[in-house]
Parts: C-alpha cells; structure tokens; sequence
C-alpha cells in the first residue's frame, strides 16, 4: 500500500501515528509537532528521513526503538549519543 505522505502533513493536531506495512510517496517537511507516539510496523524505508522527527518526537527523548520487521531499512541515525534507548532489531 502506497500512500501520499502529504496527507499527514496536513494534519496539525495528529499526536499518536499507527502504520503497518505502509509505503509513502511524496515528501513531507515535518509531521505534526504535537506527534508523541510514532508506531511504524513495517517500516518500508532504507533509512529513517532526517525531517521525520517534529517537535516533541525527537531522537533525544526517544526510549525505545523496535526495527524487528523493517526488513527494507539499511541505516538509521547514529544512536551511541543515547544512552536511555533500547533498540529491538
């Protein structure tokens, strides 16, 4: 499934994310800033966009990251500088 990421762009508000098995095309600059909770079962891409994380949802608060079934994903963001994550490949 293929869906334009414009769409999620355009949604201001949007705190809590779900995707299973999705494919975006198109870009967008950032999500909404008041997005909290990012669950991307699935996840389609060969790496994590850099402009993917908005507002609250930085890297720096992240706590847990689950890669177990991103079987497409080949690189990610250097994680060494967080100490307080726990990453499930």
């Amino acid at each position: 499934m293929s869906v334009d990421m414009k769409a999620f762009c355009k949604l201001p508000n949007l705190g809590l994310f779900q995707l299973n098995y999705v494919q975006f095309s198109g870009r967008c600059e950032h999500l909404s800033k008041e997005l909290k909770w990012l669950y991307w079962h699935g996840f389609t891409l060969e790496f994590i966009p850099d402009d993917l994380y908005p507002g609250s949802l930085l890297l720096d608060r992240l706590k847990f990251l689950n890669c177990s079934h991103s079987h497409f994903l080949r690189q990610t963001p250097d994680f060494s500088k967080l100490p307080d994550l726990a990453v499930e490949v």
